[in-house]
This record gives C-alpha cells, structure tokens and sequence, in this order.
C-alpha cells in the first residue's frame, strides 16, 4: 500500500492512492458499523444469559461450521452430510444449554468419528474435514455455554470477548495501517508481524496482562492464521 507521504502533487501517484484511500475508509466504515452492531447484540446476550445467549452461539456455531464447509468444499459436493452434520452441532449445543455439557462433549465427538467414515464416493480426506469441523465449532460454543452458566460466569465471558475482540482489532489496524513484512505467506498471504504484534500489544495495553490470559492472547492470535491455511491448502 503506498504510504501517502511519499505521493507528489501533479504525479500520476494521486489519482492512484485517492479511490485506494477511499476504499479503505468505505471497510473500515463498514467494519466499525458491523462490528459495534453485532457486539451490542453480544453483549446483551451475554448479559441476559440463559436460552437468549445459548441461542446466540448456537448461531454462531453454525455460521462457524457453514464456512468451514465451504472452505473444504463440503457445501458444494456433500450438501446432505453438511446438514447432517448441522443437525448433529444442534443437538449437542441443545444438550450443553440444558446443563448436560459431557453428553454434548460425548456426542460431538462420536458425530465427528461417524462423519469422518469414507461412506460416499467423496475423497477421504473431505470427510476428515467434516469431523475436524464439526469439533471446530461445536467445543468452543459448549466451553462459552458452560463457562457462561458457572458462578461469575458473566464477568468472564465479557473479560474473554475484550480478549478476543481486542486482538483482532489491534491486529487489523497495526496490519493494515503499518504493513510490513508477511508473517506467513504461504499460510495466509494478507497477515503480517505488524498485525501479530498488534494483536498481542492492544490487549495488554488495556490491562490484561495476567498470566493466564497471555494463553489466551497467543490462542486468539493464532486463528488468525489457521482458518486461511485451510482455505489455501484445505
């Protein structure tokens, strides 16, 4: 991204860098729009707990599913195993809600072992891909589910989503703004250590420097990458 800086009055430069600079505004408007509207809904369910948040991340855990089927090409190829699968992810975070969180655990485990079984003419490793998934989005959403509905389980549910929306946003400004050398390429051609290191000094600067969340920070850091590698090589 040319720096704006080094741009010439009455060079070619100008005419370049203005629709780039506008469309870089037009994202980051959308992303600060789309980002305050889905975290006050967020919020909210987080605050309200019970059916109206375990309702929330089951949504969220399904959008999470959806996309990884489309990134294997599950969506396209075994749209009946995706739905089997969505079924499956329904019913285990159903169990969490209700308080049953180890069935859920068990069952989303022996759903992921049975969706891995080569039972169509599919590639193999599509359907390993299905069961990574299935586990992908259904152990996160029962550990929100789970700490949720434990003694302070409000105040660390909000401490955990600071965390995590405090990497990603100091990842995506330090990122895009600073640039810089790519942090891995091969994996994820648009993620820099400029971004990697934002992700890690936002969080702290806020104040959540205690030891156990820099696991978190570090975890939270990582996906960033994890998901792309898929897309890539998946």
């Amino acid at each position: 991204m040319k720096r704006w800086r080094n741009l010439r009055p009455g060079s070619g430069d100008l005419a370049v860098a203005d629709p780039e600079r506008s469309s870089l505004r037009g994202e980051l408007k959308a992303r600060i729009v789309a980002g305050v509207f889905l975290a006050a809904i967020t919020i909210g369910a987080v605050l309200v707990g019970g059916f109206a948040f375990s309702a929330w991340v089951a949504i969220g855990a399904a959008l999470v599913f959806s996309e990884w089927a489309d990134m294997t090409g599950l969506s396209e190829r075994e749209p009946m195993v995706k739905a089997l699968a969505l079924a499956v992810l329904a019913v285990t975070l159903a169990l969490g809600a209700t308080g049953f969180f180890m069935l859920g655990v068990i069952l989303s485990g022996l759903g992921a072992s049975l969706l891995s079984l080569p039972y169509t003419r599919a590639p193999a490793l599509m359907h390993r891909w299905v069961g990574a998934g299935l586990i992908y989005a259904a152990l996160p959403a029962l550990a929100l589910i789970w700490l949720r509905d434990g003694e302070g389980g409000m105040a660390r549910v909000l401490w955990l989503l600071a965390v995590v929306w405090s990497t990603d946003i100091g990842g995506y400004v330090f990122g895009r703004w600073l640039g810089g050398p790519k942090m891995a390429p091969r994996l994820s051609p648009n993620k820099t250590w400029a971004g990697f290191v934002g992700s890690m000094v936002l969080p702290w600067r806020r104040g959540l420097r205690a030891l156990f969340g820099r696991a978190r920070l570090y975890s939270a850091a990582d996906r960033r990458c994890g998901p792309c590698s898929c897309r890539r090589y998946g």
